[in-house]
């Protein structure tokens, strides 16, 4: 029991009672997002320490625990929770510490537990189909140089997790660029500070990958648009054909019926608004004034044959008549 300035005492509870509580509402095993639950006092003693299969009573001086610092810390500057990053054996460790206060304020005690590394960060960071062949990665890093990466590029980031694009997210800017990092290897990447924590995101990948990429890609819609314009061009030439084809087809028969002496076949391209209407126009009216000229030259020739009749009408007569009188 731990008595407070009032004579106000906590219930007592079992150590069961305590780790069943932490166990099924922050260790359970499905669904859990922390690997351990540590309960500390007011003064940094441990006083529970909490797995998925194991618990541990035992005291235990915390009070230079990085995770204690940071929330004292944080407590001065009017916060209740505080996330504290460490390295234990190159194995990145990330704490997030809850204070919890009693009902004047004070704080009874702290509630530290510890993000598992592969359901937070891991399982969201890494890129999925990244491998030797295409080598993109992402990963997490701080000032004091703790790096997040997935395991199977963890040795291949870590020779190149210094670079420009680190410096400025740890300046607080957002932004893509191309850089050389401390490998030697020209990257494009992507940084960005996380809000209200000590990393910085960075997304990067070479650069000799990217321009082998968009050079693949653009040899592949060049073939795609080189054919689609091939296929294109060959549907307008049938298209166009089509429309053009048949008009002069039927405009060639009409000029054949013309040259029969037929003056009356259809040409219905002639309401067209294109070239071949125009054509189709020209004809029709070339054939009307054909048509007017065979028709005056038949009047004519009419005229003439009747005058030709008379006249040998006239001169029949004239041959038959003796009598000079009956003839004038």
């Amino acid at each position: 029991n731990v008595r407070i300035t009032s004579e106000t005492y906590l219930p007592s509870v079992s150590e069961d009672q305590i780790a069943s509580l932490f166990r099924t509402n922050l260790l359970n095993p499905a669904a859990s997002s922390f690997d351990n639950v540590r309960l500390l006092d007011r003064n940094g003693q441990q006083v529970v320490m909490l797995t998925v299969s194991q618990s541990s009573f035992e005291a235990e001086d915390a009070a230079q625990s990085p995770a204690y610092r940071a929330i004292r810390s944080a407590q001065l500057q009017g916060d209740q929770t505080a996330l504290a990053v460490t390295e234990v054996d190159d194995a990145p460790v990330v704490e997030v510490i809850n204070a919890i206060p009693w009902r004047d304020g004070s704080p009874l005690g702290y509630v530290v537990v510890t993000l598992s590394n592969g359901r937070i960060f891991y399982n969201n960071i890494r890129i999925t189909g990244a491998s030797d062949d295409y080598a993109a990665s992402s990963f997490l890093t701080t000032a004091q140089g703790v790096l997040i990466a997935p395991p199977a590029q963890q040795r291949r980031i870590a020779v190149a997790a210094r670079s420009l694009a680190v410096n400025l997210a740890l300046d607080g800017e957002s932004g893509v660029a191309a850089y050389a990092a401390n490998d030697g290897v020209d990257y494009i990447g992507y940084y960005t500070p996380l809000g209200g924590s000590q990393f910085v995101l960075i997304a990067q990948t070479p650069t000799e990958q990217v321009n082998r990429s968009a050079l693949a890609i653009f040899q592949a819609r060049v073939f795609v648009v080189g054919g689609g314009i091939a296929a294109v061009l060959v549907l307008l030439t049938l298209a166009f054909a089509q429309m053009t084809a048949s008009p002069l087809e039927r405009l060639r028969r009409a000029t054949q019926a013309l040259s029969d002496g037929n003056f009356n076949t259809p040409v219905p391209e002639a309401l067209r608004g294109d070239e071949v209407g125009r054509l189709a126009s020209s004809f029709v009216n070339m054939r009307e004034q054909v048509r007017t000229l065979v028709d005056d030259l038949e009047s004519r020739v009419a005229a003439r044959t009747r005058d030709i009749s008379a006249t040998r009408d006239i001169s029949r007569f004239a041959a038959t008549q003796r009598d000079l009188q009956t003839l004038m």
